[in-house]
């Protein structure tokens, strides 16, 4: 499902894909004595699944069947854009970083029939997003029970030296120098 609302942390309208299972055909829930497999009522499971660079809300509905993979396990996942800014707070204004670990989870808890238990929330990112998914599980460990890293773009000093596509100052934007980023809490 796709949704907008203004974010205060973004300073922006922003577009989220939020994919919520629903019974199918073999489920009626309208069945006496029937076992509801999606407990709405006490709040489904739910992952943050954050896409990599140059991607967006909709990268993982794209290139995965993540709906499918979602719906047989009876779990929410919600999906934002997040530029290029591997989930930072930025030095522009753009507070990625607030908005993915704060505002977020705060208007899915209060839009959407997901737990806010600890144990029933998950973060998952790709590249640029296993980077932004393991540092907000880091950072905020009473938040989630599990985070997971496909691929992800980790080594940043590496990145720094190496991508020169992007740019020492497309990094330097994100993260400071490289100086700086080394041993620094942004450093996994």
């Amino acid at each position: 499902m796709e949704t907008h609302y203004y974010s205060s942390s973004l300073g922006s309208n922003i577009t989220l894909n939020v994919f919520v299972p629903t019974p199918g055909s073999s489920e009626q829930i309208t069945q006496m004595g029937h076992s509801a497999k999606y407990d709405y009522e006490n709040g489904l499971p739910v992952l943050y699944l954050l896409h990599g660079a140059y991607g967006d809300a909709f990268s993982w509905v794209r290139y995965s069947n993540i709906d499918r993979y979602a719906q047989d396990r009876g779990i929410v996942v919600v999906m934002a854009s997040a530029e290029n800014s591997f989930y930072q707070d930025l030095r522009s204004g753009k507070k990625y970083k607030t908005f993915f670990t704060e505002e977020l989870p705060l208007f899915i808890r209060n839009v959407f029939p997901v737990s806010r238990e600890r144990e029933k929330t998950f973060i998952a990112g790709f590249s640029m997003g296993g980077y932004g998914a393991l540092k907000a599980a880091l950072t905020f460990p009473q938040r989630y029970a599990a985070a997971c890293s496909l691929s992800g773009a980790l080594d940043i000093p590496f990145m720094f030296d190496t991508y020169k596509v992007e740019g020492e100052a497309f990094y330097k934007s994100i993260f400071g120098s490289k100086e700086d980023f080394v041993g620094s809490t942004n450093d996994l």
